[in-house]
């Protein structure tokens, strides 16, 4: 599989709340930094993971554009959290040899 569709896939995971599936993304070593969180090593990634998804009703991710440049997607998102404003996010994650996630960096616009 691409690195497009694997990043895409992310996103609908994200969107769905479903850690069984990220954790089959994330590699042993993955990290998650964004304006909030930091947190190293896959058990850690999905606990953040499962707090954000603890405290919402529902989340979306749309993504407006997805760039590939060698094992790195660069994405410009639209988050939707319950019925708030959309949130602008650009996140740059990061693929290991095998296409499993290494680090996600997420950087939260205006």
């Amino acid at each position: 599989m691409n690195l497009e569709n694997i990043a895409r896939n992310y996103f609908k995971s994200f969107e769905n709340m479903n850690l069984d599936e990220l954790s089959d993304m994330f590699d042993e070593q993955v990290t998650l930094k964004d304006w909030n969180i930091e947190a190293h090593g896959k058990q850690s990634v999905l606990e953040a993971n499962e707090n954000i998804f603890n405290s919402v009703d529902s989340i979306s991710v749309e993504v407006s554009n997805l760039y590939i440049s060698g094992q790195t997607a660069i994405a410009q998102l639209l988050i939707h959290v319950n019925d708030e404003p959309a949130l602008p996010v650009v996140d740059i994650i990061t693929f290991n040899k095998n296409q499993n996630i290494c680090s996600i960096v997420a950087y939260r616009g205006n």
